[in-house]
């Protein structure tokens, strides 16, 4: 892990010092929301996003991501550092961390070479760098994605220590459904997969208790957050209110009234839509309100996709897919087109590793048995085919696809080595 530390501070040198964005103010448009419950958890106890009283409940943005700046304000309190420098530093330590464990899936699927060399391309991966210096849940989910396959693969490989591994499987999913709802089907990956590589027949009690045992913990974990919800709200809401304007913005994108590349005039266009509504709702304000608009964007989104044929909706696909791959998610602004360079031919490359270690996989017979690489990246796919796209939004499948490219080059480095080896050795002097 010391390694990977050391690289990602030099990477984080350059783009922090180098672009002079260190102490430039908080980015990412949902970045005020989440430094506002933050500031609101740690000095008033209260979760809510106004800027002063009244100091209304928020049942919109999921808790996680703002428990996670609650620890990073309370580290820069204590140390002297800045608020918004203490967050890009923790994000590009958290990007360090992610390499680490993809080292170790890489490992414990393929071999130590390939974990090394996977470690080494998530470390250097320029959208994971640039994404560290937002305040978006996307390094946390990276982190937490990553966490959880770790934990599983190690169970299907049925290492020691598995009670713990265990426990730790539902704790991470439980913590990354906190910060991204929209995950919490990787909970039903995970119980399949447990059961399915479980031992003993379908009725055994020794199959059933590890996906038990997960499903458990999660729900567990959960269950606060969903009854202070409920006595907000009076309805079951487990995590928060907040599917209704990603399926209308989905709905606005298939109908064309905003990009697939959600630029800023998409975004204003959406607020506009998402304002005309909330005036149509008449709720107590606060939570209550909150859910009600919720549902009204839901409406709203059934409206569009009503009116869309299926011809529309499936010629707009491939679009839609190509634009949630997009290679890179830096601002496009003078200061950074060199780095859009680079995460271009950075694309490019690893795709054509990719497809070797593809390709590698298949002839050794392991592209189905490597399914935790590809597995999050289907589940993202097939989930934005119904709420919206945005490129950062299929982040946490990259670094296990990146294991592919690491694979790609080991077979790639082993077929070049002979050939350069006996190109090395031709004008040697006889021994």
């Amino acid at each position: 892990m010391t390694w990977y530390f050391a690289l990602v501070s030099v990477e984080a040198l350059v783009i922090l010092v180098g672009f002079g964005v260190d102490t430039t103010p908080m980015t990412g448009g949902d970045g005020p929301d989440y430094n506002h419950l933050a500031h609101n958890l740690l000095f008033h106890g209260v979760y809510s996003t106004a800027p002063s009283p009244p100091l209304l409940e928020n049942i919109t943005r999921a808790p996680g991501y703002p428990a996670v700046l609650v620890v990073f304000d309370f580290l820069a309190i204590h140390l002297g550092i800045g608020q918004v420098l203490m967050l890009r530093i923790c994000q590009f330590a958290m990007v360090a961390v992610i390499a680490w464990l993809v080292h170790g899936i890489g490992r414990e699927l393929v071999g130590e070479l390939v974990g090394r060399v996977a470690g080494v391309l998530t470390a250097t991966y320029l959208p994971l760098l640039g994404l560290a210096w937002y305040t978006l849940t996307e390094i946390t989910t990276c982190l937490l994605v990553t966490l959880a396959l770790l934990l599983l693969v190690r169970l299907l490989r049925r290492t020691p220590n598995s009670r713990l591994t265990v426990c730790g499987l539902g704790l991470t999913i439980a913590a990354l459904t906190y910060v991204r709802p929209d995950f919490a089907p990787l909970l039903v990956i995970a119980a399949v997969a447990l059961f399915l590589g479980g031992a003993g027949s379908l009725r055994s009690r020794e199959r059933w208790i590890r996906p038990g045992i997960v499903v458990g913990i999660f729900v567990v974990a959960l269950l606060p957050w969903t009854i202070r919800n409920h006595d907000l709200t009076g309805k079951l809401v487990p995590v928060s209110a907040d599917s209704g304007a990603s399926l209308l913005a989905s709905a606005d994108q298939y109908a064309g009234t905003i990009s697939d590349a959600m630029t800023s005039t998409d975004f204003d266009t959406l607020l506009h839509q998402l304002t005309v509504i909330d005036k149509s709702v008449h709720a107590k304000p606060g939570a209550k309100e909150a859910v009600a608009a919720d549902a009204a964007y839901t409406r709203a989104a059934e409206k569009i996709f009503d009116r869309l044929s299926a011809a529309r909706i499936i010629e707009s696909i491939p679009k839609r897919e190509l634009y949630l791959w997009q290679p890179t998610v830096f601002p496009p602004n003078e200061g950074h087109k060199i780095i859009n360079v680079l995460g271009w031919a950075q694309y490019v490359m690893l795709i054509a590793l990719g497809l070797i270690g593809a390709l590698e996989s298949r002839r050794r017979h392991m592209l189905l048995r490597s399914w935790p690489l590809w597995v999050v990246a289907l589940y993202l796919s097939l989930l934005h085919l119904v709420f919206h796209i945005e490129g950062r939004y299929s982040i946490e499948a990259r670094p296990m696809l990146i294991i592919f490219a690491a694979i790609g080059t080991v077979a790639c480095g082993r077929v070049l080595r002979p050939r350069f080896g006996s190109a090395g050795t031709r004008g040697a002097a006889p021994t």
